[in-house]
């Protein structure tokens, strides 16, 4: 992912990280790439040794485990955009159920901390629709064919149809996100989905 414009960055999860004091609330990691990228053994216990750092909103949000990271030009900019799953975060009062920000890459994001308990930090907040759902496997990219990058989001905790863990994968439109920062996303209203997979 080129985060920065200056080539490839490295993009690090680290779900269980202790952010700001909030024990297990995650955070991703960038190391812009390029001719400054250090050799050797390095430290990310040191502040200095990341570029930014992106962090949980709360604790146990559990933000996010590599294969939950996801990167793609959501606005068009040039810059890669990040979709970070939260498959640990509670949203309205539904445990458990997950979800994902979308933060916007480019000069707009800042260096050191990040932090997704700001709306201001993310351009949109997608939630989970159901407690245990566990939302928080993504993708990045275009998928509807309008030309507009869509945000997916699994939920391998989803019981659809009523069957238990069955899991789901939905599908928000780009085009139909609201314009930012802090947009909230919310899974229970099926008209925020533009499709929804449920697991067979």
């Amino acid at each position: 992912a080129d985060v920065n414009g200056g080539g490839g960055d490295l993009v690090l999860g680290a779900h269980r990280h202790a952010f700001l004091g909030r024990g297990g609330a995650g955070a991703t990691f960038l190391r812009f790439g390029g001719p400054a990228l250090p050799t050797g053994v390095r430290d990310l216990a040191i502040a200095a040794e990341s570029d930014v750092r992106i962090g949980g909103a709360a604790a146990g949000d559990g933000l996010p485990e590599q294969k939950q990271i996801s990167s793609g030009d959501f606005n068009g900019d040039g810059f890669a955009d990040l979709l970070l799953g939260t498959t640990d975060a509670t949203f309205n009062g539904r445990a458990t159920s997950g979800g994902a920000y979308l933060v916007l890459g480019g000069p707009g994001l800042p260096p050191g901390d990040v932090d997704m308990a700001a709306p201001a930090s993310f351009r949109a907040r997608v939630e989970g629709a159901a407690a245990g759902d566990r939302a928080g496997f993504v993708l990045l990219a275009e998928v509807t064919g309008d030309g507009t990058t869509d945000l997916v989001v699994g939920a391998f905790g989803a019981d659809p149809q009523a069957r238990g863990d069955a899991g789901s994968v939905s599908v928000v439109s780009g085009s139909d996100v609201a314009p930012g920062p802090g947009t909230l996303v919310d899974l229970a209203v099926a008209a925020n989905e533009f499709a929804r997979f449920d697991g067979a």
